[in-house]
């Protein structure tokens, strides 16, 4: 009987683990977009106040997607390179998190880079970063409901499952 108990427990434990681990998807997601904002910002310096053209402002990235986007970059443009990047998976599974949403705010954030003036990047700059806050916003919402859920129809199917067993 104490085997039986114990044995249950493991396989609820097991199962609530297995959800909060489908529920990570979304811990993933921030974490991308939060690298992609701070990076954001680190690239604008780079561009307007350091005044480096588009791909050596990537180069001199810390972030490793941003940094191989400007190898990939050549004489093309910004929307090319991420095409590149993405297709590579080169942040591992964080890129694969994100959803269309900040998908579509990325690619036209890439679109108009090094494409215009200043005070036209600056605007540029500002509303994506915009954008992909609120973006970020939502997706913390999303990813403490999703948390609880997913932990509790992890434990709900272990306790199912220990009915059934035992």
């Amino acid at each position: 009987m104490t085997v039986r108990i114990m044995l249950g427990v493991a396989l609820i434990g097991m199962c609530t683990w297995a959800g909060r681990s489908a529920a990570m998807v979304q811990v993933r997601r921030i974490r991308f977009l939060d690298a992609v904002l701070k990076e954001m910002e680190m690239l604008k310096n780079r561009m307007l106040l350091q005044r480096l053209p588009l791909g050596e402002a990537f180069l001199h990235s810390n972030w490793n997607v941003f940094s191989e986007m400007g190898k990939e970059m050549g004489e093309d443009d910004a929307l090319h390179a991420w095409g590149i990047v993405c297709g590579k998976r080169v942040c591992g599974a964080d890129i694969a998190c994100i959803e269309e949403e900040e998908l579509h705010a990325l690619e036209a954030f890439f679109s108009q880079l090094g494409s215009s003036g200043v005070r036209e990047q600056e605007t540029l700059f500002e509303g994506t970063r915009t954008e992909l806050e609120r973006i970020r916003q939502g997706a913390g919402k999303v990813c403490s409901e999703k948390m609880r859920l997913y932990t509790a129809l992890g434990a709900l199917t272990g306790a199912a499952l220990v009915i059934m067993l035992f």
